[in-house]
C-alpha cells in the first residue's frame, strides 16, 4: 500500500474514491492537526472512459480554508490527461473538512488528494 492509500485510510477514505496525500505540506509542527474530510463527494466515471474500459487517476493540490472548504483546487497530475481532471476538480469541490488547527484556531492549509478511477 502506498504512503498516500495508507494516508487516506488513516481518514477513513474508501481506497479508489480519493485519499489525503502527503505533499505540498508545511514541516511537523507547523499544525497542531491536519484536516480531516468531514463529507466526501465521489466522482461520477466520465461514460466515454467506462465504455473504453479507461482507467486512471487524478492527482489535485487544494487549499483547505478554516471554514472548512476546499479551494484553489489544481490538478498535479493526471493519467492519461484530459479524461477524469473535470470530475475529480467537482467532486473536492463539495469536500468539506474540519480544519487544520494551530494553538487552538483553525488555520488554511493545503493538501494534495488523488482520486483513482477503476473500472472494477
Amino acid at each position: 500500500m502506498s504512503a498516500t492509500d495508507a494516508e487516506g485510510s488513516r481518514h477513513g477514505i474508501p481506497r479508489g474514491k480519493g485519499g489525503l496525500g502527503d505533499g505540498e505540506l508545511p514541516g511537523i509542527g507547523a499544525v497542531d492537526s491536519l484536516p480531516v474530510p468531514v463529507h466526501q463527494v465521489s466522482p461520477g466515471y466520465p461514460a466515454r472512459a467506462r465504455r473504453k474500459g479507461v482507467g486512471g487517476m487524478v492527482l489535485l493540490s487544494c487549499l483547505v480554508g478554516a471554514d472548512g472548504r476546499s479551494r484553489c483546487i489544481e490538478v498535479v497530475r493526471s493519467e492519461p490527461e484530459g479524461v477524469f481532471e473535470d470530475r475529480a476538480v467537482a467532486a473536492l469541490k463539495q469536500w468539506r473538512f474540519r480544519p487544520a488547527m494551530r494553538d487552538g484556531r483553525a488555520v488554511e492549509y493545503r493538501i494534495r488528494v488523488p482520486f483513482r478511477f477503476d473500472i472494477h
